[in-house]
């Protein structure tokens, strides 16, 4: 289960324990049919809610939609870089993501500011 609070965390519940995840220790949020995986600093936890419902709950001037199954963390994005005609970010830990190209133009703003 998860819960968006007023202090801007995400309360999550496994195993009958409650756990905060700060939006900081996001990595990424990744869409799989109506299931959200959510990486962190210290693991990966699945959710049965939309990157939608995500998207919405967290602050868009840290998180940009890249992909429709993608929500990355701005701060933890160590390099963009074309590759033929697309655009592709680079995460902290190795991981690359291929930008949309109906995404492309919003993103580079995005990191532009």
């Amino acid at each position: 289960m998860l819960q968006y609070n007023e202090a801007k965390n995400f309360k999550v519940f496994l195993k009958k324990k409650s756990n905060q995840i700060k939006p900081e220790n996001i990595l990424r949020l990744e869409a799989e049919a109506n299931y959200t995986y959510v990486y962190t600093k210290s693991g990966k936890f699945i959710f049965a809610k939309t990157l939608k419902s995500f998207e919405t709950a967290l602050d868009s001037a840290q998180f940009i939609r890249a992909h429709r199954s993608h929500l990355i963390n701005k701060t933890h994005v160590k390099s963009a870089s074309s590759k033929g005609q697309g655009l592709v970010l680079k995460l902290e830990s190795g991981i690359e993501i291929d930008v949309s190209r109906r995404r492309q133009r919003k993103v580079r703003k995005f990191f532009a500011s």
